[in-house]
């Protein structure tokens, strides 16, 4: 069985890796021995070998990201779906899109989520002072229908951020659609502000989110940067000490 860049028909040894230099997947040949070669030991051993590295098994999204593992509609066509796959092998939770297991993790997704919002609020309060950072401000929208999670009352421009804790790649793309479309549809309360979608998840990088912006079709408004939290803590401070950004002082 040979095992081959669909795009550039490269040949690789093994599957450690799915995506090749030239930037196509890299994938058994089809047919005869490669329809065999996704054995049920085999990709257990290879779930275990995500449970190892990330402490949880693959939902369908991560077996689709991670670059050991097939892509998840095989896993289906082959042995009769994830969730029977997942009880092939002794799984304890083989259904992650209903029930418990799905609330438990949204349980444990939102309170990370608001976790990371409140350090990020505290930060920002030590470095602005209490009383210029409010949270869930209605900033923007008909009737003050949408709300800022932490606004900043600042000189020259007050500064709007929404924060968000994406799970994984799909859900950041998501986040940052829903963001955008309700952000375009409503008129900011001043246009004059500065606004921020910020990312809490530190798996995703400031370079990641640049390249997921640059491929999209609409154009964010000049006011409005996406950024990695750490980026908006570097970028703020630098503004302060530059000048760029004066804080208020309450006498």
């Amino acid at each position: 069985m040979k095992i081959h860049c669909l795009r550039c028909f490269k040949e690789y040894p093994n599957l450690e890796s799915r995506r090749c230099s030239c930037g196509g997947t890299i994938a058994p040949s089809r047919g005869g021995k490669a329809d065999q070669y996704w054995t049920r030991q085999r990709l257990k051993d290879m779930f275990g070998r995500y449970f190892k590295e990330n402490g949880h098994f693959p939902s369908g999204w991560e077996i689709d990201n991670c670059p050991y593992l097939p892509a998840s509609r095989s896993i289906q066509r082959t042995f009769g779906g994830l969730v029977q796959f997942r009880k092939s092998i002794g799984l304890e939770i083989t259904d992650y899109s209903s029930g418990e297991s799905r609330a438990l993790v949204a349980s444990d997704r939102n309170a990370q989520a608001r976790l990371s919002e409140n350090n990020a609020h505290n930060e920002i309060v030590n470095i602005f002072g209490k009383v210029c950072v409010h949270r869930e401000e209605p900033s923007y929208g008909v009737n003050g229908r949408y709300f800022w999670d932490i606004y900043i009352y600042a000189k020259p421009l007050n500064i709007g951020i929404d924060v968000f804790m994406p799970k994984d790649k799909g859900s950041l793309s998501g986040c940052i659609n829903i963001k955008l479309r309700k952000f375009q549809k409503v008129e900011c309360r001043s246009i004059k502000d500065n606004f921020y979608f910020i990312n809490l998840n530190p798996k995703f990088s400031q370079e990641y989110l640049n390249n997921l912006i640059k491929n999209k079709k609409v154009n964010l408004p000049k006011n409005l940067s996406v950024m990695d939290y750490q980026s908006f803590i570097k970028k703020i401070t630098d503004d302060i000490n530059d000048g760029r950004i004066v804080k208020y002082v309450i006498y």
